[in-house]
């Protein structure tokens, strides 16, 4: 089946360049094009189309404003920016409404690929619905420690970029927003970038705090009772299993950036539940598995015909961050089949998952233990 693409441009030579790249894929792709956001939401509402491409500046409705109607009206679409200009604080606040940047002039090599892209995370999820809900999301939860802890770093006269980067590797939404920006065309870096620090060192303080300023977050302290401890616990959760997972990995192979990665994967690893609790249903059914070892994975495909797993994957999918975070995602509730000669960081999420789930191990007694083959093959015998 043909992806639909809609173009989205006031510049009639730019419509014009992409029709002509586009006739070589006539057979892969039905592509449209609108000269303005009005002529864009018409072809919208008379059309089906999976992927909207707009560009951000134009006379009367803005790209801004056409993507917040896009989103509003069309969940299910993805939608990418069009961008030809070097303004980082209108990217940063196009991030809210984007799921993806482009960059103009694009090669047409590079815009196939991205779409080729974007049309595989199609196929983690098929309801619907899920995929409505995953393209509104344009909020989760900040821890408002953490948060305030950056704001004071970055206050100071003589900021530090090592110790914005480790408040950042303790907050699952900070973390990712900034490898969202740091591997999007907008920077244009030619590898995937996932170690923290670096991305902050490539992206100065200046825009990471104009990131913080302007990411919507919404703070835990304004939620119920029930909605923090559910946060708490998945933050816990997560840090713990990033910990234990990098600590593994250590053990096993001393590749710094290996290692990284792995606690990044940790991290991230239960993004997806925090896209769930939107629902109420959601909340109630996990309020009975609050640090229990049942095993709620099932009991969320039972009851929403998906996982945290794949709504994670699909997500880290959809902000362009690398296949071993989506990977990580995706995979981190797999049946634990290890030969302990054979780690890799995947496998280390998988043990450190299930240590964590089984132990009620504190954060400051996980730096206390020794990561080695005794400890790895007592996890595995369980």
């Amino acid at each position: 089946m043909k992806l639909s693409l809609l173009f989205v441009d006031d510049e009639k030579e730019v419509l014009d360049s992409f029709r002509t790249m586009f006739i070589p894929f006539r057979d892969q792709f039905d592509a449209y094009f609108a000269i303005s956001a009005g002529d864009g939401l018409k072809i919208l509402d008379e059309n089906k189309i999976d992927i909207v491409i707009s560009d951000m500046v134009m006379p009367e409705t803005d790209g801004l404003q056409f993507l917040l109607t896009v989103r509003a009206k069309f969940p299910g679409i993805i939608r990418i920016v069009l961008t030809g200009y070097t303004d980082y604080e209108k990217a940063i606040l196009s991030m809210n409404v984007a799921h993806q940047f482009i960059t103009k002039p694009c090669k047409i090599q590079d815009l196939v690929s991205k779409i080729r892209k974007l049309e595989r995370i199609q196929t983690i999820l098929t309801n619907p619905k899920i995929i409505g809900f995953i393209s509104k999301l344009d909020q989760l939860p900040v821890m408002t420690s953490i948060y305030k802890k950056i704001e004071e770093e970055l206050n100071k006269d003589d900021p530090s970029i090592t110790v914005v980067s480790d408040y950042l590797l303790k907050d699952i939404f900070l973390s990712t927003k900034v490898l969202q920006m740091v591997n999007s065309a907008f920077f244009n870096f030619s590898v995937d970038i996932t170690d923290i620090k670096q991305a902050v060192g490539l992206l100065g303080l200046n825009i990471i705090r104009f990131m913080i300023i302007a990411s919507n977050l919404f703070d835990p302290e304004s939620l119920n009772e029930d909605e923090k401890e559910f946060i708490k616990f998945v933050w816990d959760h997560s840090l713990k299993v990033a910990i234990v997972s990098s600590g593994i990995m250590r053990f096993v192979n001393d590749d710094k950036k290996i290692v990284d990665e792995t606690y990044l994967a940790g991290l991230l690893h239960d993004i997806g539940k925090l896209v769930m609790m939107k629902n109420p249903d959601y909340l109630n059914i996990m309020k009975n598995f609050l640090n229990k070892q049942e095993d709620y994975h099932k009991k969320e495909s039972e009851k929403f015909g998906i996982t945290h797993a794949e709504i994670g994957a699909y997500l880290l999918s959809m902000w362009g961050l690398s296949d071993f975070l989506i990977d990580s995602a995706s995979k981190h509730h797999d049946d634990l089949n290890v030969n302990i000669d054979e780690l890799n960081p995947i496998s280390a999420l998988l043990i450190a998952n299930k240590y964590i789930k089984k132990n009620h191990t504190e954060l400051i007694e996980l730096k206390r233990l020794k990561f080695n083959n005794d400890f790895i093959e007592s996890i595995l015998k369980e």
